[in-house]
């Protein structure tokens, strides 16, 4: 008769209900007719005896195990343990394991102690430990699989070593898993379940790590680990913990779930990292390093989110990505970052960052950010102010100068800068993109300035104030027929009403060409003093003799002494009269006459000391005294309102 498990004949039991036989290997503990130690015995003369007798394996599946002692022995033929039973404590424990062994379907009932045993080969697929589980130490030197595998209590593999593949795919822990310090060279975790706590702390992953659609519902720790190329796609955490882990290459964190916090503090990321479409509740970024792209498309962060000291020392791409919560990002360095089309509920911080860098933000509402001492480009000034700064910054006097917009460049955002960058960047999958023009850069203007204006920070507002003017001016939008020289004079003459120093020189240029002007046309002088006594009227002689070659351009002023009651209307024409060096350019008496005269032109004086005495002189006059000097007094005064006013 034969066992009804396997074929051998050595039968120790037979049950008399199922009329079954049993032989030594796969009778139940209590009917095998010896002590454990015996068994034991037994089970190393089979494996002895199926390695003399050149037989491929030793074949011990399903064979139910007493408590068993293997602890510094040494197995150097192939072992089956397939659905093998260990009904009390299996040490395996400074076992070596010289061939293949398989411990498929196995179940461990009670601990499992295999620390510091070495395996060549192993397969634990679908194992079931249902007490510890201690690989503490082990050292696999080939391939080894944990697949389906179901760990009921701890499973410890902290200081293990994986030279090779190693296979946790879909296996189950339902308590703490402990690979602290191990060593994997490439390591399969997808679809796995962490119950409780999974500790990764200063473990190593040489090539590849993937952790995709792994679940861990306690805290899952990687502090101070090393990766080489990780997947983390799909990965669902109540807690994670990066803090201080080496991603030495490609890192995929997409579409992973952190349900209550997510920490990486001072990781450092090597190459290119993805958290695109992740999901974050509470994230901690303090003093991470990204030396090249990081990845943020899509991401929704629902809590508080903090980027605190990171370096992004490439790209950072946030477009797309979901602010819930308060977002800090201070003392963040950025080389180039996208911040396109954010969806922000709270606010987003922006503290001692140096926006000087290519820092988009496109398509974004700007009046949820708070931006507090931040470095802002500056727009580029023109030749002349350059080539005045440098001359002047030579001398310490005027160093002082460096801090005025005029020659410094005005505050604004880098995505007006880029404007000018954009066919020599464009490639073909920016077009799909939202390229960055004059209206759509007025548009971050215009959110900033009412964002300010809303805070009553009124200097503030009227910066971006300026910068919306000057993309309307710059824009399409601005080219009718009217709008283009009213924007160009709202520009020139008063900065917008924002410049109360250009306004101010404005205004007294166009006094001067008012003057000048006047002086070029013929005037009607109603009184006209002289140094030499009062006058009431001024008449204009012919030329001297001597200058009749020149009569065209010379003229003879002639001051007559008159009776202060006998008053005469003359036309003269200042600019002709002046051309003489020997006459009425000596006391410059009828340009000062003149100032005045303009001045009560302007103020509309009843009875004036001149009048033009053509047409286009009245003409001009109208022009300059009735709409553009009255005009230039309200820009001034707009422009004087604003500065004091913020």
């Amino acid at each position: 008769m034969a066992c009804c498990k396997c074929n051998r004949t050595d039968i120790v039991f037979t049950d008399p209900d199922k009329r079954e036989a049993y032989c030594l290997f796969h009778a139940p503990v209590d009917k095998k007719g010896m002590t454990a130690a015996e068994f034991q015995e037994q089970v190393l003369r089979e494996i002895d005896r199926s390695k003399a007798a050149d037989e491929k394996y030793c074949d011990v599946s399903g064979a139910i195990f007493p408590e068993v002692d293997f602890r510094d022995t040494t197995f150097s033929h192939i072992i089956d343990f397939d659905g093998a039973t260990f009904t009390q404590k299996a040490d395996f424990s400074r076992a070596t394991f010289n061939q293949h062994v398989y411990f498929r379907g196995t179940k461990f009932t009670q601990d499992a102690v295999f620390s510091h045993a070495t395996f060549i080969w192993a397969n634990f697929g679908g194992a079931i430990f249902t007490q510890w589980a201690d690989f503490s130490g082990a050292t696999f030197t080939e391939k080894v699989s944990f697949k389906l595998a179901t760990f009921t209590q701890w499973g410890f593999f902290s200081h293990a070593t994986f030279t090779e593949d190693a296979d946790f795919r879909y296996a189950k822990f339902t308590l703490d898993a402990d690979f602290s310090g191990a060593s994997f060279i490439k390591v399969g975790f997808s679809g796995t379940k962490f119950t409780q706590d999974a500790v990764f702390s200063h473990a190593t992953f040489t090539e590849a790590a993937d952790f995709s659609l792994t679940s861990f519902s306690g805290d899952a720790e990687f502090i101070e680990a090393e990766f080489a190329l990780a997947f983390f796609n799909g990965a669902k955490f109540d807690r994670a913990f990066f803090i201080g882990a080496i991603f030495n290459r490609d890192t995929y964190f997409s579409e992973a779930e952190y349900t209550v916090e997510a920490s990486f503090r001072e990781a450092v990321f090597t190459e290119d990292v993805y958290f695109s479409e992740a999901k974050f509740s509470r994230a901690f970024f303090d003093d991470a390093v990204f030396i090249q792209d990081a990845y943020f498309r899509e991401v929704k962060f629902t809590q508080d989110i903090y980027f605190i000291r990171t370096k992004f020392e490439q790209h950072a791409d946030f477009k797309n990505s979901f602010f819930e919560g308060t977002t800090v990002f201070e003392d963040t360095k950025f080389h180039q970052a996208e911040f396109k089309r954010l969806f922000i509920k709270e606010k987003v911080f922006f503290i001692d960052i140096d926006l000087t860098k290519e820092i988009s933000f496109l398509q974004t509402d700007l009046r949820r950010f708070q931006f507090e001492r931040c470095l802002w480009p500056r727009a580029r000034r023109c030749k002349c102010c350059r080539w005045l700064g440098m001359r002047m910054f030579q001398f310490k006097c005027f160093q002082w100068l460096k801090k005025r917009d005029w020659l410094r460049g005005r505050e604004v955002l880098w995505d007006e800068l880029s404007i000018d960058l954009l066919d020599a960047k464009s490639t073909e999958n920016d077009k799909a993109e939202v390229a960055p023009d004059f209206v759509t850069v007025g548009n971050l203007y215009r959110q900033l300035k009412q964002k300010y204006k809303e805070e009553h920070n009124e200097s503030e507002a009227s910066k971006w104030h300026y910068n919306e003017k000057e993309m309307f001016r710059k824009s399409s939008k601005c080219r009718g027929l009217f709008l283009v020289p009213l924007t160009y004079l709202y520009y020139w003459f008063s900065g917008y009403a924002e410049r109360p120093v250009r306004a101010g020189i404005m205004l007294i240029l166009l006094f001067m060409f008012y003057v000048g002007v006047m002086a070029g046309c013929d005037l009607e002088f109603t009184s006209l003093p002289s140094v030499q006594a009062p006058v009431k009227a001024a008449v204009l002689a012919p030329a001297p003799p001597q200058a009749q070659t020149k009569a065209a351009e010379w003229a003879w002023f002639q001051v007559p002494c008159q009776d202060s009651g006998n008053k005469q209307t003359v036309c003269l024409n200042l600019i002709a009269i002046t051309r003489s060096p020997e006459r009425i350019c000596k006391d410059r008496t009828a340009w000062k006459h003149l100032v005045v005269g303009s001045f009560e032109q302007i103020f509309a004086v009843k009875d004036p000391y001149f009048k033009p005495a053509t047409w286009p002189g009245r003409a001009w006059n109208l022009a300059l005294t009735r709409l553009l000097i009255p005009l230039q007094v309200i820009f001034f005064g707009l422009a004087v309102r604003n500065r004091f006013r913020r």
